[in-house]
This record gives C-alpha cells, structure tokens and sequence, in this order.
C-alpha cells in the first residue's frame, strides 16, 4: 500500500465496498475528508449510492464533509494491512496518543458508517478452476 497513490489506495479500498449493502444502509451521501499531515495531500471520498468515489482536494459538488480525518500516510497504510479496516480505524483513533485525529469526536460515527460497508475478499476464492470434461 506504501507504494500506492491515494487515488490507487481509495481505488483498491473502493472495490471492497459492499455495493447494494452500502446503498441500503446509507440512503444518503458520506462525506469524508482526508488531510495527510506529513505530505500536505488532501482528498475527499464519498460513499454515495453503493459507491465510494474519490476526489483529490475539495469535492466542492459532494458538499460538506460529514468527518475530517487528519493522519500520517504511514497511518494510513497501516489501516488497510489487516481485512479489519473499521477496528484498525478505531483503535488508532482512540491510541495513546492517537495516531488519527478526527475535527469533532462526533464525526466517528460517519467514518464507521463507511468502514461497516467494507468487506473483506475471500482467500479461498477460485480465480481458476478445473475444467470437467
């Protein structure tokens, strides 16, 4: 993930999104907003309508964001080195001292709503199988 863009990194965290779940359970937009403190890069990702887009800078058509989430990139490859992105989320949130900072503590409860949308892929998954004359 180090090596990833964050449009590549929200790119590949997009695919795992669970699309119809997601559209179900969050009627309306979620808005983020993600500052990479040690890089100075900003970005916005919205979970709308079972998808999860991403916008590099403001996403001025999203609207206000529901969460700022301010982190290091480092912080943020560490979320995604285990399938449990919401837990790793959470306790590095709540880390003495915290590894993410969020505006308002109230705005966890937007990041989670996203992060409950994620699913984790199947290792057992059958790319290829046997053909069977």
């Amino acid at each position: 993930m180090r090596s990833l863009s964050l449009e590549q990194y929200f790119s590949a965290l997009a695919r795992s999104v669970d699309g119809p779940r997601a559209a179900a359970d969050n009627p309306a937009p979620i808005v983020l907003r993600w500052i990479i403190t040690d890089t100075g890069q900003e970005c916005t990702t919205t979970l709308r309508n079972g998808v999860l887009v991403y916008v590099a800078g403001k996403d001025v058509v999203a609207g206000e964001p529901q969460a700022t989430i301010s982190l290091t990139r480092k912080t943020l490859d560490a979320l995604a080195q285990s399938p449990l992105f919401r837990k790793n989320f959470d306790a590095l949130l709540t880390a003495n001292p915290p590894q993410i900072t969020l505006a308002d503590p109230a705005e966890q409860q937007a990041a989670d709503k996203v992060f409950a949308t994620l699913t984790v892929a199947d290792p057992e998954f059958p790319i290829v199988t046997p053909r069977r004359d």
